[in-house]
């Protein structure tokens, strides 16, 4: 895809992920986002119905430089390890940057099928359950994937004004990344890598009986 600069989120996917991790909170209004004062840096990383590719890697460059401490990847692509992307995830944690990535929902063992960038180095990779707490079952899963997050009926923003509900690792990645910023916040001082141990280490186990072929 070509970058542009529209501002507007054609398909409402960024501005509805944008409201769950900072939504304004206290207004009596709709929801409270998860990092509730974070500020966000909008990016646009798609063209009008294209995916993302390799122009997302440049944003999360641009975003680093602009001090992001938290960058939300609800987006990525099914693919062989790469030393080129790892090079530009590598420089985004050189800046103190933590990058969390959305881990896919296609049911695919991202062990042998790596779901990029959530798969690579130095990012959290984020899956989805469902509300009565088991795996999401259209969500990818592997070694690879650090925690899960609420992910299906979210209610949140919508770009034409108003709420409506979403379903997806898209929006499972945003609670966590709210809660990065909210760790950030907490500990300025902290590296990306000890956010991310926090955010892991913490972090309820699931039932494998319930689902071992998903999560073991």
């Amino acid at each position: 895809p070509v970058p542009d600069n529209d501002p507007m989120d054609f398909d409402g996917h960024g501005t509805s992920g944008a409201g769950i991790a900072a939504a304004r909170v206290n207004n009596g209004k709709g929801i409270a986002g998860v990092g509730y004062h974070t500020k966000i840096l909008p990016i646009k990383v798609q063209n009008d119905g294209a995916t993302s590719g390799i122009v997302g890697y440049g944003a999360l460059r641009y975003a680093a430089d602009m001090g992001c401490k938290v960058i939300n990847a609800s987006w990525g692509q099914y693919g062989a390890f790469s030393q080129v992307l790892q090079d530009e995830i590598d420089y985004v944690h050189s800046k103190g940057t933590l990058i969390v990535g959305g881990a896919g929902n296609n049911a695919i063992n991202t062990d042998f099928r790596p779901f990029l960038p959530a798969g690579l180095n130095h990012v959290l990779a984020v899956s989805s359950f469902e509300k009565d707490g088991s795996p999401t079952t259209t969500t990818s899963y592997g070694t690879s994937v650090h925690v899960c997050a609420p992910g299906t009926d979210l209610l949140t923003v919508r770009m034409s004004f108003g709420y409506h509900s979403v379903t997806g690792t898209s929006y499972a990645t945003p609670h966590v990344s709210g809660l990065a910023a909210l760790l950030f916040a907490l500990h300025p001082d902290w590296t990306p890598d000890q956010v991310l141990k926090q955010i892991r280490v913490t972090a309820d186990a699931f039932d494998t009986e319930r689902d071992p072929d998903h999560y073991g």
